[in-house]
């Protein structure tokens, strides 16, 4: 989880205080997932941000396109936002790294069966982009923390 805006949509002066900037900023999020910004705020020490007067969007596409025109701060999912924050359409005015949030992907499947190609596929893909974003730097968590199989009754 990442918070990440439009360039120049945060000033660096108020990058210094991200608790300060967050209360006078408009935020977007996904009302299905309320909790990621106190889940990125208690992982990087500061008191979450109110929800009140936020934009509210169910696509993570729509928040990320938000964001990226200005209309406030929106939280990202890494590695899902790196081509946009490589390319500059999105920043993260905090910095890129997470923080240790206990989020990660699962991909799970029955006890008795093998996964599926398209499933050993999608778990190879998020096992590498966590590869990637741990080797970066960006992650402070180790790769077998962010992807985690397993097998359900």
């Amino acid at each position: 989880l990442v918070p990440v805006c439009r360039p120049g949509f945060v000033s660096a002066a108020e990058a210094e205080d991200p608790a300060a900037t967050l209360a006078a900023k408009r935020l977007i999020f996904d009302p299905g997932y309320p909790q990621q910004w106190a889940e990125w705020a208690q992982a990087n020490g500061i008191e979450p941000p109110s929800l009140t007067g936020a934009l509210r969007f169910t696509a993570e596409e729509q928040i990320l396109a938000a964001a990226g025109r200005g209309l406030g701060i929106a939280i990202g999912l890494r590695p899902m936002i790196d081509e946009m924050l490589e390319a500059g359409t999105l920043v993260a005015p905090f910095g890129g790294r997470s923080g240790e949030s206990g989020a990660c992907y699962w991909l799970a499947w029955q006890k008795d069966a093998k996964p599926t190609v398209p499933a050993q596929k999608v778990l190879r893909w998020l096992e590498t982009l966590a590869a990637r974003t741990v080797a970066s730097g960006d992650a402070a968590a180790a790769p077998e923390k962010i992807v985690k199989r397993r097998r359900v009754r």
